[in-house]
C-alpha cells in the first residue's frame, strides 16, 4: 500500500511491533511524518520480510526496544531516500534510528541525527545484514551502553558507505562513528 502526505503520531503497540505501521506487503511512504510512536520493534515502522520505500519523510521522537524509528527484518528490503531520522531511541537491543536484521537496507541522501541506542550499539543504525549508505549525514548519534559501540553505525554485516559525512557521533566503548565486525 502507499502513504503520502500523512502524519502518523502517538501510536503505541508496546509490547507489539510497528508503533505506526506493521508491514508484511509492499509499502511506499512519501512526504510523511512519524512522531511519538512506540513499539517493541520499529517505533514507527516494522518492515517484516517485504519491500519498503520511504522518500521525503521525517521520523522523530519514536521509541522501541530495537529500531527506535524503523525495524527492517526477515530478509526485508528497505530504501530510505531524502528523509530525516532524528531524535529516536532504542531502549534494549540497539539501533536508535534503525535496526536492520537479516535484511537489505539502503540509505540515500538522508540525515540520521541525534538518535540513541541505550543498550547495545548503533546509535544511528544497527546492521546485521547488508547496509549501503550514499550521500547521507550521520551526526549527534550516541551508543550509550558501556560495553558496546558504534555511535553512528554498528555493523555485524556488509557495510558500504559512499560520499557521506559522519561527524560528532559518540560511543562509550568502541567506535565513536563506526564499530564494524562484519564482512
Amino acid at each position: 500500500f502507499s502513504i503520502s502526505g500523512a502524519t502518523i503520531s502517538g501510536g503505541n503497540v508496546a509490547p507489539g511491533n510497528g508503533g505506526g505501521i506493521f508491514n508484511e506487503g509492499t509499502l511506499t511512504v512519501a512526504n510523511s511524518t512519524f512522531q511519538n510512536n512506540q513499539a517493541n520493534s520499529g517505533g514507527a515502522i516494522n518492515n517484516s520480510g517485504t519491500q519498503m520505500t520511504v522518500t521525503n519523510s521525517t521520523f522523530t521522537l519514536n521509541t522501541s526496544n530495537l529500531g527506535g524509528a524503523i525495524f527492517n527484518s526477515s530478509l526485508g528490503t528497505a530504501t530510505i531516500d531524502s528523509s530525516i531520522i532524528d531524535n529516536n531511541k532504542a531502549t534494549s537491543f540497539g539501533g536508535g534510528g534503525i535496526r536492520n536484521l537479516f535484511g537489505q537496507l539502503s540509505i540515500i541522501n538522508s540525515s540520521i541525527t541525534n538518535n540513541e541506542a541505550i543498550v547495545q550499539g548503533g546509535g544511528g543504525i544497527y546492521n546485521e545484514a547488508t547496509l549501503t549508505i550514499t550521500g547521507s549525514t550521520f551526526s549527534g548519534n550516541k551508543a550509550s551502553d558501556p560495553t558496546w559501540g558504534g555511535g553512528a553505525i554498528y555493523s555485524g554485516g556488509s557495510l558500504n558507505i559512499n560520499n557521506s559525512t559522519l561527524s560528532g557521533n559518540t560511543a562509550l566503548e568502541r567506535g565513536g562513528a563506526i564499530w564494524w565486525i562484519g564482512t
